[in-house]
């Protein structure tokens, strides 16, 4: 919409301005109709950029100077694929085995155990173990990462990015390689990282299990037994937007599973549940086994909302422990994926379940994929033919980088054709991939045309 506004200049005797419309209207659409399901491997894109461009042979404005311009409707139909749900950050210049991994993420966890076993004499002992440990020297202080596989497969739009980009610190992100769509999608590789860690610590028990007495270990001969904890599982309740993490009861939620010197005095005790003992410490058997979980700021940047404590204790090779998870919500079980005893026929008493896991389950107090989610921060509307007055703009931000804290005069001058911009409310990081309608209330965002006679005759 362009209308006119109050000028001190005088085109009263200007006849041609003085008929002019307070206020003209244009409708445009955009229509993408392409249906094909298949394109060949050779195109390397599926759908076009959004860009509206029209020439009229009569001109809409005769004199732009007089009006200010604003968009005052805008819809669209969901993105789909065209836009990512969230695209994760890569650690700069991972050297892992003499070669850069391209898909470590700055999201990690660590999980701390206490291990009580039967040594070779008979006495039951306990060695605390970090999951973190059986890393690279170099790679410890970030945990136990997510690994990153891409949800697009196809070579053409999603290619392996180049390591020259990534050892220079920056992260590629010219193609859709590290888009994720789902939230289901990137649980799974975080629920990866959670099985890593627990294997993690098995490999550590195996090493410490035949490792003598005198140098730390029990002292016994192998094969070690398998620990019995099974890795947390995390999972999204689409309908409350919440997300929600279970825990083994049978090495997780203990008071007893003090890993570090001296547990946070502000950690509440938990009750092991009941169903769970893991008495009994026989020699060759399992013994007791306690854990903690761990996320590193970028982690739980993501799954905030948690009950847990922040820390900053050390361990073992100088990794900080920062948000410990309070396990201990309450408990759940899982009666579909074990095995439980037939019912019982009428008169006869009710058996005990056979192999029944019992789970300590957290739910998020409320939401958090409403933050450092979504990759959009708005909707920006430009054009390269209306004599519209550009927006100064700040220097543009790398991925991955700041400018936090920074004010230099040195920053170059930087300006956009810009119109206008929607930046939705974000409940969600899903919300720009929904159907938007941009329709204000209240004030209109006014656009200047630029001084000077010039007609619109195209826009774009």
């Amino acid at each position: 919409m362009a209308y006119r506004y109050e000028s001190s200049v005088d085109y009263s005797e200007m006849v041609e301005e003085a008929t002019a419309p307070d206020i003209v209207y244009y409708n445009g659409d955009i229509i993408n109709n392409a249906t094909d399901t298949y394109l060949p491997k050779s195109q390397s894109t599926f759908d076009p950029q959004i860009r509206f461009n029209e020439t009229r042979d009569v001109a809409i404005l005769k004199d732009a100077s007089l009006y200010n311009f604003s968009i005052v409707r805008f819809t669209m139909n969901g993105c789909g694929k065209d836009l990512p749900l969230f695209i994760p950050q890569i650690q700069t210049n991972p050297i892992i085995n003499n070669a850069l991994d391209v898909n470590r993420t700055v999201y990690s966890c660590n999980i701390q155990a206490s291990l009580n076993y039967a040594d070779s004499t008979g006495t039951p002992r306990t060695i605390k173990v970090n999951s973190t440990d059986v890393l690279p020297a170099n790679q410890q202080d970030y945990g136990v990462p997510v690994i990153y596989q891409p949800e697009t497969e196809d070579p053409t739009l999603a290619p392996i990015p180049l390591t020259s980009t990534i050892s220079a610190g920056q992260q590629d992100l010219s193609t859709r390689y590290y888009w994720v769509y789902t939230y289901g999608y990137w649980l799974r590789l975080v629920n990866a990282m959670f099985a890593q860690a627990m294997a993690n610590i098995q490999t550590q028990f195996n090493t410490l299990w035949t490792t003598p007495i005198a140098n730390g270990g029990w002292g016994r001969i192998a094969p070690a037994p398998t620990l019995q904890t099974q890795a947390p599982y995390m999972s999204y309740n689409p309908s409350n937007g919440l997300f929600s993490l279970y825990a083994d009861a049978y090495g997780f939620g203990y008071s007893e599973g003090s890993v570090l010197a001296t547990p946070p005095s502000t950690m509440p005790s938990t009750q092991t549940p009941i169903g769970t003992s893991q008495a009994n410490v026989v020699a060759g058997a399992v013994g007791r086994e306690a854990y903690r979980l761990y996320f590193n700021q970028n982690l739980f940047g993501l799954f905030t909302n948690f009950k847990n404590t922040y820390q900053r204790q050390t361990w073992g090779t100088g990794y900080q422990a920062y948000n410990e998870i309070f396990i201990g919500n309450y408990l759940y079980q899982n009666v579909v994926s074990t095995p439980v005893l037939a019912p019982p026929a009428l008169g006869d008493p009710v058996p005990t379940p056979a192999s029944q896991k019992s789970y300590w389950l957290m739910v998020q107090d409320y939401e958090s994929t409403s933050t450092l989610w979504s990759p959009v921060a708005s909707i920006v509307f430009t054009s390269g033919f209306l004599p519209i007055v550009n927006e100064a703009t700040g220097a543009p931000i790398r991925f991955g980088t700041t400018n936090l804290g920074i004010s230099s005069a040195t920053v170059p001058s930087a300006f956009q054709p810009i119109i206008t911009d929607v930046a939705l409310a974000n409940q969600s990081a899903s919300d720009y991939r929904g159907f938007i309608n941009y329709t204000p209330t209240a004030e209109y965002r006014i656009t200047s045309f630029q001084r000077g006679k010039n007609e619109v005759r195209q826009i774009d």
